[in-house]
């Protein structure tokens, strides 16, 4: 599932939900397009748009999603996300090692 919002430093962009998202899909070969369609408030805010990936069962309830919190609750887990600029947003970390 592809989740797409504007980036905007007031508010934490987990609770944002001016958000945009795709339904869930498989990823085939060759590449699969996938549609994501901006709500109009998109236009009126400046700024990069910052894309997010998830990924979920077949049977993801995606339509209960509002936010980024809302998908992770679900169990969505982020694979990545990027700036639509091209720079880098956020980088999913690996959970630290065991303590010895």
């Amino acid at each position: 599932m592809i989740i797409v919002r504007v980036e905007d430093n007031s508010i934490n962009y987990e609770a944002d939900t001016d958000i945009a998202r795709s339904a869930t899909f498989e990823i085939q070969d060759p590449s699969t397009a996938i549609e994501v369609t901006p709500p109009p408030s998109f236009g009126a805010k400046p700024g990069l748009v910052d894309i997010y990936v998830f990924l979920v069962s077949e049977e993801f309830p995606f339509e209960r999603v509002k936010s980024i919190a809302d998908a992770k609750r679900l169990g969505a887990k982020l694979l990545g996300s990027h700036g639509f600029g091209g720079g880098l947003v956020i980088q999913p970390t690996s959970p630290p090692p065991p303590k010895s």
